[in-house]
């Protein structure tokens, strides 16, 4: 249980708040829940490194104006 303090209108409130199960997964069910979030980690850095080519191709390309 964790408590919070703050100051309203010159008053100190406390707050409690209780932990609640709202969810149980399995072993196998939390090393789904990784692969999922490294598989979007995967795509962005996939979808990253391509603009990171196009902006290297466009500098190239203002090196050439130059």
């Amino acid at each position: 249980m964790a408590e919070t303090y703050k100051v309203v209108d010159g008053k100190v409130e406390i707050t409690k708040t209780q932990d609640v199960v709202i969810s149980t997964m399995t072993e196998e069910e939390v090393i789904g829940k990784i692969a999922e979030f490294q598989t979007k980690v995967d795509h962005l850095n996939i979808d990253l490194n391509l603009a990171q080519e196009e902006v290297d191709k466009w500098n190239d390309i203002l090196k050439e104006l130059k």
